[in-house]
């Protein structure tokens, strides 16, 4: 086990030759969805260390992203999970949540709350999910093959 320098725990593990990224997932609905990002939620202090860390860990492109809070850690195309760093309001521990890209999040919300999950709230282009352990994560308005904001 590692930690970041905000005290992210995170593992390595060795490369076994992946080089395409699993088909999104379509639901019977037709909506499509893919987890495609973990975004390290991070307080003030440390978010400048934070970013220059996982930039120069994984040597990927680093960009600030459209909103200020957030700033983007994307792999080459081959592998399935980009980094979103989030600058928290407040002090507190660092951690991560997963992120789903949705072709429709509201559809995507009604069959996770089926499945179990509990919605928690909005936000400008996401929703905040509950999975039935009570961990939380986010469905958001991004297209599951590309990544970015229709």
């Amino acid at each position: 086990m590692l930690r970041s320098p905000a005290g992210l725990l995170f593992c390595l593990v060795p490369w076994s030759g992946e080089t395409s990224r699993p088909a999104p997932l379509t639901a019977p609905d037709g909506a499509v969805s893919r987890l495609d990002q973990v975004c390290v939620d991070i307080p003030p202090e440390p978010y400048e260390a934070e970013i220059t860390f996982w930039a120069t860990l994984t040597r990927w492109d680093s960009t600030p992203a459209a909103r200020p809070e957030f700033h983007r850690v994307t792999p080459p195309p081959t592998l399935p999970l980009r980094l979103l760093l989030q600058r928290l309001d407040t002090p507190g521990p660092t951690g991560a949540h997963l992120d789903l890209a949705c072709s429709n999040p509201n559809a995507t919300r009604t069959r996770h709350e089926q499945l179990g999950a509990t919605y928690v709230s909005p936000g400008p282009s996401w929703l905040v999910m509950r999975d039935p352990a009570g961990v939380a994560y986010c469905l958001t308005g991004r297209d599951p093959e590309t990544g970015r904001l229709p």
